[in-house]
């Protein structure tokens, strides 16, 4: 059980509810044109482009995916509304029946307040999960809630602590079980991946550096981990950007839109 299924945090859409307010995602001053990703032999196995709209909105990722001779195509659009981030669907090309999607539903204050997550196939809509959000006093999220509306035994949490604009420990819960714990390590670059729709889903997304080291503690003995602890570092351009990460088990290499693109 790979650790990327239990790191349970933002996810994106939008279910409009009377009386409730919209925030628009703030748009970060650089735009991600794309990123190219390649496994320890430098071979290619996934290539993301991202398109924006007028106002520089992040409208749709296009995956393309390769595992030795066979390649797919993947897409997640984005929608918005009154300027403010609204939905997203994702679905992979050649199963057009097929897709989830999220949507959510905003605090008056503009926070995120619960994320709904659905499964259409067929023309069949079902919920799949749910995912609520706490916050401290700074507007930070506190903790997430996700669970299965359908049963009651498949609740997860997590439980951040912050520092200097960065999460430096999360707890996952399983229902009331202590799962696992996290510490992370920054360095002083800019996050690459905050307040883009398309990293939400992700515990990097939320801070604002990025992660040179995250260490696991394991509680459960079900934590299946590659590395512990995982080390990341960095090339930067003189926007003090990345424009490549090395991890253990890859590398990611980030092409910016130019000013005269935006």
């Amino acid at each position: 059980m790979k650790k990327k299924l239990f790191i349970l945090l933002l996810l994106l859409g939008f279910m409009a509810c009377e009386n409730e307010s919209i925030s628009p995602l703030e748009i970060p001053d650089f735009k991600i044109q794309q990123i190219i990703s390649r496994d320890n032999n430098g071979d290619i196995h996934l290539t993301s482009d991202f398109s924006y709209n007028t106002d520089g909105q992040l409208i749709s990722v296009s995956n393309t995916r390769t595992n030795g001779t066979e390649e797919w195509t993947e897409l997640t659009d984005f929608f918005y509304i009154n300027q403010a981030l609204a939905g997203k669907k994702f679905q992979h090309l050649s199963q057009g029946d097929y897709f989830t999607e999220d949507s959510i539903t905003y605090l008056r204050n503009g926070l995120l307040d619960k994320i709904y997550k659905f499964t259409s196939y067929s023309g069949q809509r079902t919920y799949s999960r749910i995912v609520q959000f706490e916050y401290n006093n700074d507007g930070r999220v506190k903790s997430t809630t996700s669970y299965d509306p359908n049963s009651s035994d498949t609740q997860y949490s997590s439980h951040f602590i912050w520092a200097n604009g960065n999460i430096t420990k999360t707890t996952v819960y399983n229902n009331q079980d202590k799962f696992y714990e996290v510490f992370y390590e920054y360095d002083n670059g800019v996050n690459y991946e905050l307040n883009n729709p398309y990293f939400l889903d992700s515990a990097p997304a939320l801070s604002k550096n990025n992660i040179i080291k995250a260490t696991y503690q394991d509680f459960s003995g079900l934590l299946d981990l590659s590395c512990n602890p995982c080390y990341s570092s960095y090339e930067y351009n003189e926007e003090n950007l990345p424009t490549k990460v090395t991890y253990h088990y890859a590398e990611h290499e980030i092409i910016y839109k130019t000013n005269s693109e935006n």
